[in-house]
């Protein structure tokens, strides 16, 4: 037993330096990834500073602005919000090295997989962020897309603008979209898509390359104030609400909490009404019950 003791003893000192170098182990990874992660997020490269998002949800957009679109006709904002349909927007160029391409390509992948279509439920609108865009580059483009899409009579549901730098700018300020244009002559920007009412009301942000399917078709109808979907659909959509934090549609606990309220009061009187009735009726069976409420 003491020597027992006395080897623990012993191994007293050495456990209390593993445990001191253990902790200024920690201590030193976690300060050395404090430092990482202040200098990735706070200088980030020249290039990149400035651009983003600042999200204005229920700003109206400046449907005065004029464009021109690719068939080259000139076009004012307005013209392509006609009150009844949803719009999706967003700020690309035709040039832009990948960004844009991956962005609609996938998006044009996402549509494939929904129940709208552009032309028929929504439309489809993307303004070009290079004042030197040209009416046949943009068409070039619209024609891509269409041809991805695969469903020719879509094809009105398509427009690709061209228009002046300040009515370009006037919209992304709209939107709080942040974009630059860098040294050679490309132009930096967040891939983003902005979901709008028919009468031009920013409604939706949907971020990043790769947009999921349910996703979008919550969002559009969210945008369209109910004159899209069917009624299934509305409903169904009347269940989610939209998580920021997420950036996904997530069961709103409200709605079916007073959803399942309702139909607790529906069940108890149509169980206890009957019941009550008999009880004034006793010669009554609970069908005959029923039926005399039914009669009142």
């Amino acid at each position: 037993m003491p020597a027992t003791k006395h080897i623990s003893n012993a191994n007293q000192p050495r456990q209390w330096t593993v445990a001191v170098v253990f902790c200024c182990s920690l201590l030193g990874f976690w300060a050395s990834g404090s430092v990482f992660g202040q200098i990735n997020l706070n200088e980030l490269p020249k290039d990149e500073q400035g651009v983003g998002v600042i999200e204005n949800t229920g700003v109206m957009l400046p449907l005065d602005l004029s464009f021109t679109d690719d068939n080259g006709e000139y076009r004012k904002l307005f013209d392509l919000f006609d009150g009844e349909k949803p719009v999706m927007l967003s700020l690309n160029y035709s040039d832009c090295p990948m960004l844009c391409s991956v962005q609609f390509e996938n998006m044009t992948n996402t549509l494939k997989d929904i129940g709208f279509q552009p032309g028929r439920d929504f439309e489809i609108v993307s303004i070009s962020v290079d004042p030197k865009e040209t009416v046949a580059r943009a068409r070039q483009s619209k024609e891509k897309y269409v041809g991805w899409y695969d469903i020719p009579e879509s094809a009105a549901g398509w427009h690709f603008l061209v228009g002046k730098q300040q009515d370009i700018q006037k919209v992304a300020n709209t939107i709080g979209f942040q974009y630059k244009q860098i040294a050679n002559g490309h132009y930096v920007h967040p891939p983003l898509f902005v979901l709008c009412s028919p009468g031009g009301k920013v409604v939706r942000y949907i971020h990043g390359i790769k947009v999921e399917p349910k996703l979008l078709e919550g969002a559009l109808i969210e945008a369209a104030e109910g004159k899209i979907g069917s009624p299934i659909n509305q409903f169904v959509f009347a269940c989610y609400q939209y998580n920021s934090t997420t950036g996904q549609y997530t069961p709103n606990a409200m709605f079916l909490m007073k959803l399942a309220g309702i139909a607790t009061t529906i069940v108890l009187l149509s169980t206890l009404v009957p019941y009550w009735v008999s009880r004034k009726h006793p010669g009554l069976g609970k069908d005959e019950a029923a039926d005399l409420v039914e009669l009142k």
